[in-house]
């Protein structure tokens, strides 16, 4: 599915379309997450960091611009969710 489309199933409370934008970008924010954290971060640290970040799109979901990729938004709250680690 589109990601314009799933971020405006997001908006309307769509449990599915956060579950496939969890599979599509988790990988990548456990990157993200780990490279940014000095010093690292264990395994479970970095989870917990990326599930909190989905936790917070669901919860304002409704600020999201379907027209726009969420992923700079997940980015943005993964880098300050590691700083406030």
């Amino acid at each position: 599915m589109e990601q314009e489309q799933l971020v405006r199933q997001l908006r309307q409370g769509d449990s599915n379309s956060l579950r496939e934008l969890m599979a599509l970008y988790t990988p990548y924010l456990c990157t993200v997450a780990a490279n940014l954290a000095v010093p690292p971060l264990t395994a479970q640290d970095v989870e917990e960091i990326v599930s909190d970040a989905f936790i917070r799109l669901w919860r304002h979901r409704q600020d999201l611009d379907p027209n726009r990729s969420p992923k700079g938004y997940l980015v943005r709250i993964t880098r300050n969710l590691v700083v406030d680690t």
